[in-house]
């Protein structure tokens, strides 16, 4: 299962916690950063954690992080499959499966996106609300901030979509 890591401002994300979600979850990595100036700022398809890193180091402290580590479910494994995708003047990040909206080649994630960004803000939440009712978890970034839906998970001054990658966690009971 995918896992999403949300950085606040001013936090730092250990590399040790990055290469352990990594590990869980190979099939592709993106980031959304809101620069300290409210910039959204996105790139995806990172395949290897020097990658990643390196993108990361031309970011402040300051600046809030989202990254999306995938375990493919829907959708092969390709650049295009990684999260994040566009959604109505921001972006949408997605950890489950919606049956429906995917297949061996086309990500369910993407699929939602394409069919909500005709919506106005107020359905989507709504969509958002329904299928997060369901088990799904989502970050939906726009300028205003960081809307998250469904069940999140803290730890270290980090966010969490699960702690499925935290293997101190194996054999205890996760709601």
């Amino acid at each position: 299962m995918c896992v999403i890591l949300y950085k606040p401002k001013f936090a730092a994300i250990p590399r040790s916690v990055m290469t352990k979600c990594f590990s869980a979850n190979q099939d592709g990595v993106g980031v959304v950063v809101k620069t300290f100036g409210g910039e959204l700022v996105s790139d995806k398809g990172f395949m290897s954690l020097g990658g990643l890193y390196g993108y990361l180091s031309e970011f402040n402290a300051s600046d809030e992080i989202l990254i999306h580590f995938r375990f493919r479910s829907k959708g092969n494994v390709s650049v295009d499959n990684c999260h994040p995708f566009p959604l109505a003047g921001g972006y949408l990040m997605h950890n489950g499966t919606i049956p429906s909206l995917g297949n061996e080649v086309e990500s369910d994630t993407e699929n939602l996106a394409y069919l909500l960004n005709p919506h106005n803000p107020r359905d989507i939440d709504y969509f958002l609300k329904h299928y997060a009712a369901l088990g799904n978890k989502f970050v939906w970034a726009t300028p205003e901030g960081f809307n998250f839906y469904g069940q999140w998970f803290e730890k270290d001054g980090l966010k969490f979509s699960n702690l499925n990658w935290d293997v101190s966690n194996w054999g205890a009971v996760v709601p």
